[in-house]
């Protein structure tokens, strides 16, 4: 892929996820209001603050570093490196486990304690399960994510997420009307996570089997040739084992990490401040007005950010090989 297809395709994106920024935060704007007819402010306070950290404890902190590393990773440069990559990306899933394991231990032990105000909120501990088996299904994905976000394949991201964004709010206002209470909320985040999970999987299989007479004479436009590429696997070169992570991506990947620990905690500190300080009723109210606040950033600066990241990966990387 040459430098103008890069910038052509990256320019291209842009469209594509500052409309899923506005759908998702006009959708969920909206389902804020017609649901704060039929939910307390504790259990709103529950769902958008508490059970948000859990969601993005799991998710940010496992995948941050790991999707910024194997961005830089040019699979289609050889199956060596689409290989360590795909292999490195599958590392969310037991490091997801260890993290998943430790936030659960943490608001569990929060619940139980003598005293705690959720203890009076029905399917707290059911939603929580909930909240943990939605996060480590969207970690799965983080393979196909990691590949298309390589391939600059934005366009069918983009509609996978709105589907699943779409299905989510009518998921969470529909249980909400048969009384499950913030249970509504875990069940919603759950479905977002089997469309992506399906979405993902399902179009990735379908473009590996149906691929063109020109993909298959050019592997490059969609480096998977068999479907058993997508899972870990020991690449053999010349009869020779080769290694399973690229040494210096894994090492990469720790110094991500550590940066996004750092960036989880600016990012979440507010809910985290109000997770300690204030009761149940305040965090529903900062809940329902949150999404109002940093539109602007929102809608333009963080898919600005996300498409001038890939782009500029990639372009570093031609670099690196034609000067090489």
């Amino acid at each position: 892929m040459g430098t103008n297809d890069v910038v052509e395709k990256g320019l291209g994106s842009l469209p594509y996820l500052i409309g899923v920024q506005i759908g998702s935060r006009i959708m969920t704007f909206i389902l804020n209001l017609m649901i704060a007819r039929f939910t307390f402010p504790s259990e709103f306070g529950v769902s958008s603050v508490q059970f948000h950290l859990v969601l993005i404890s799991i998710l940010y902190i496992t995948r941050e570093g790991l999707r910024r590393s194997c961005l830089r990773q040019d699979i289609r440069e050889s199956q060596l490196v689409l290989s360590q990559t795909i292999n490195l990306s599958w590392m969310a899933v037991p490091f997801g486990l260890i993290i998943s394991a430790i936030v659960y231990t943490f608001f569990i032990s929060r619940h139980t304690k003598d005293g705690s105000q959720t203890s009076e909120i029905p399917y707290y501990s059911e939603g929580l399960v909930i909240m943990v088996i939605a996060g480590m299904t969207e970690l799965l994905t983080e393979p196909i994510f990691i590949i298309w976000q390589n391939l600059l394949l934005f366009g069918p991201r983009t509609v996978v997420e709105m589907i699943a964004i779409v299905i989510r709010c009518l998921s969470t206002f529909l249980f909400l009307l048969s009384g499950f209470g913030v249970l509504s909320f875990a069940i919603a985040q759950l479905c977002y996570s089997f469309v992506l999970f399906f979405g993902f999987y399902g179009y990735t299989i379908y473009k590996t089997i149906k691929r063109t007479e020109r993909e298959k004479e050019k592997v490059n436009e969609w480096p998977i040739t068999e479907i058993r590429m997508l899972f870990p696997r020991i690449y053999v070169n010349n009869k020779r084992l080769t290694n399973i992570f690229d040494p210096n991506t894994l090492k990469l990947s720790g110094t991500f990490l550590f940066q996004s620990i750092g960036k989880f905690g600016l990012a979440e500190g507010e809910k985290m401040a109000l997770l300690w300080s204030k009761g149940l009723s305040d965090q529903g109210s900062f809940g329902l007005v949150s999404n109002l606040g940093s539109l602007v950033a929102r809608f333009l600066f963080q898919p600005l950010e996300e498409t001038s990241n890939a782009v500029f990966t990639k372009l570093t990387n031609q670099s690196s090989s034609s000067s090489s």
